[in-house]
This record gives C-alpha cells, structure tokens and sequence, in this order.
C-alpha cells in the first residue's frame, strides 16, 4: 500500500499545477485590466446590451492576444535559428503548416495535440562539441518578452487612451505569461517546452548530438526520404545510462521507428517495450505513448494476443490515441485494431477514409508511404486469416 500511494504521489502532475497557477494569475490581471476599463465605461453607460458587448470585445482581446504572441514565439524560433546558421523548414501555427518542398515554401494541414505551433528547421553542420542550439531554443520566449515589453511601454506612453491601453496590457501579460510558462523548464502535456529541452541539451555532447540527429532526420523526412534508407549510424542506441536524458532517449525512439519503416516487428517490439518499461529512461510522454501504439500494432500483426494488447491499449493509451486521432501512425494501428482485434472490416473501412482524408493535406510524404505499407501489411493478414 505505501509503494502504491508511492507512485502515485510521484505521478502528481506539479507542471501542470503550476502551469495552471500562472494563467490564473495572468487571467486575473488581465481581468482587472480590461475590468478598470470596463467600470468606467460600460459599467456608467447603464446598458447591458452595451455591457456584454464591451465583455465579448474583452475577451476576444484575451484570444487575440494569446494567438499573436504563438505566432510572434515561433517567429522567434525562426529569426534566432536564422541568425545562429539553421535554414527554414517548416512554420505552423495551430493546424496551418508551411512547409519547404522541393525550394518551394507550400501549405499544408497538420496539428499536434499539446502544442500550439511549431517552428522546425535545418540544422547547420556539428562541429565537435559545438553547436548552436541555446538561441534557436530560446528564441520564442525572448520574442514574447520583447514585444509584450513594447506593449507595455506603450501603455504608460499613452496612458489616456483607454480600451487601448487595457488591451496593450493584456497583450503584455499574456506575452510574459507565456515566456514564463514556456521558459521555465517543464513537461506539459506529453511534450517537453523550450526551457526542458534547452536544458536536456545543454547537459551533455551526447544530448547535443541527439538534437542535431533529431533536426536533421526531420529535415530528410520532409525532403521525402524514408526513415529506412537514412543512415544507419545515425540510429545507434545509447547507453541506457545516458537515456535519463530526454534528448538523448529521442534516438532510441528514433531507433524504433526505423525499425517499423523496415517492417522488422519483432526486434522494433521488443526494443519499444523495454524503452517504456525501463524507469531509467526519461522520454517526453508523447514519445512513450507513440512507442505504445506502435507495440499494440506489432503484437495485431504478431501473435494477436487479446491480453497483450489490452495491457498497452489501456485508459490512458485510449484518451492518447483519440487526442491524435489524426496522426498517421494512430490511424494506422486504429485501421489494424478492427481488422485484426474486431474482425470489423466496416469499422476498419471507417478509419481507412480518414487517413486517405488526412493523407491529402499531411505535410511529409516519406511518413504516408511508409504508414501505407503498414496498412497494407496488416490488410494482407486479416485477407490471410479469412482465407
């Protein structure tokens, strides 16, 4: 009972509880900006019609502000990447992505469940133990400081222009609110923010080199190469002493999914498997949950067992999957799962369209022709199995 009550007080999720203080105190000041507003204006005009409309404007201030500081925190990950050697790849805000094809900058649809934007890019060369990844890092933070400390200059310059001040100081505080909730080092949502993975990066060599392995592969697949044919010795695994690491336990997941693309189950399964169930391995949870759905596929196209793959396919593991409902892989295990588990083809059929739908707008190429192979696989031993 004490180991129990254990483990359950390490999984208290402290990140999130602080994450959730900070914007409760940014949404309280906040409030009480754009309240002083309010109580000299809408509260004297004595009309609630006027009354709700100057509390929507309030708020969709609140929303608007939150919308450009992501926009203005990506764009500072790309001015500091550029300015430290990297080169565009690719921009996305929410579930709008531009992408660089083939020289050409093209849009495309994509989203990830606990980020609201993303800001990938080529890595320049690593030359020994150097390499520039503190300020492309930092970047997004430094912009969010930077522009709500503008706003909030403004504010006092122009101190008589009501609304508009209330909502420069909204825009400031939202501004450092989120400097503050993406710079101090925390893991929110399965996904580790800038100041965990500057710090993970800065430890160690190692670390450095899995960032640049990370950016890189990244890099090939949106030049449309497999993860298969990419180098092999850019897929050694670490020392399981050096995976208290996150950045350098991305390379064992990287590991992992080379050995998916290469259809080789047995060793991708048993590798995954002991990456999510050795506690000396430190991975963001969104790493853990993807190694989980790509365990479950490889035990429907395995043995099948029903108790395994409950065991991986668990409460948790569902809420995960239908948060990325739309990712490829989660697609792909889903369209197996009915096949293989349900023997439910109509179901099976279901999940199918969808990944045809997703497949349209998704931005890398290499990610859909290697999952259609997986589908392919799994529909060949459900037609073996009728057979």
């Amino acid at each position: 009972m004490r180991e129990e009550k254990k483990e359950n007080k390490k999984k208290f999720n402290w990140a999130g509880l602080l994450v959730f203080v900070l914007l409760v105190i940014a949404g309280g000041i906040c409030g009480m900006f754009m309240g002083k507003y309010l109580g000299e204006t809408a509260f004297d005009a004595g009309d609630v019609g006027t009354l709700i409309l100057y509390i929507a404007g309030a708020l969709i201030a609140v929303y608007a502000s939150s919308f450009i500081h992501i926009i203005l925190h990506e764009g500072g990950h790309l001015v500091f990447g550029l300015l430290t050697g990297y080169k565009f790849s690719s921009f996305r805000i929410g579930s709008f992505m531009w992408i660089k094809k083939d020289g050409k900058t093209v849009f495309k649809r994509f989203s990830l469940a606990g980020t609201g934007g993303q800001c990938l890019m080529c890595p320049p060369d690593i030359t020994g133990d150097k390499y520039p990844f503190f300020w492309y890092n930092v970047g997004g933070c430094l912009a969010n400081l930077f522009f709500a400390g503008i706003a909030l200059a403004v504010s006092f310059l122009c101190s008589g222009l009501g609304i508009f001040v209330s909502v420069l100081r909204v825009f400031a505080v939202i501004g450092i609110a989120l400097a503050i909730v993406n710079g101090i080092p925390l893991g929110m949502g399965g996904i580790d923010n800038d100041g965990s993975n500057t710090v993970a990066i800065g430890k160690s060599p190692k670390a450095r080199k899995a960032f640049w392995l990370m950016m890189k592969i990244n890099e090939q697949v949106a030049l449309g190469v497999r993860i298969k044919d990419m180098p092999e010795e850019w897929f050694e695994l670490p020392d399981e002493d050096d995976m208290n690491n996150t950045m350098v336990s991305s390379t064992a997941v990287f590991k992992c999914n080379k050995l998916m693309d290469e259809m080789k189950f047995e060793e991708a399964d048993k590798l995954m498997e002991e990456l999510v169930n050795n506690k000396k391995v430190k991975m963001p949870g969104v790493y853990k949950n993807l190694l989980k759905n790509d365990i479950i596929f490889c035990e429907l196209v395995g043995e099948n067992k029903t108790e395994r793959i409950e065991k991986f396919f668990d409460k948790e593991q569902k809420a995960f999957m239908k948060s990325m409902k739309k990712f490829p892989s989660v697609l792909r295990t889903g369209y197996a799962y009915f096949l293989l588990a349900k023997k439910d083809d109509a179901e099976a059929n279901k999940v199918l369209a969808l990944f045809d739908k997703m497949a349209k707008t998704y931005p890398n190429k290499a990610d859909i022709d290697s999952e259609r192979e997986l589908l392919e696989y799994a529909l060949k031993i459900y037609e073996n199995i009728e057979m």
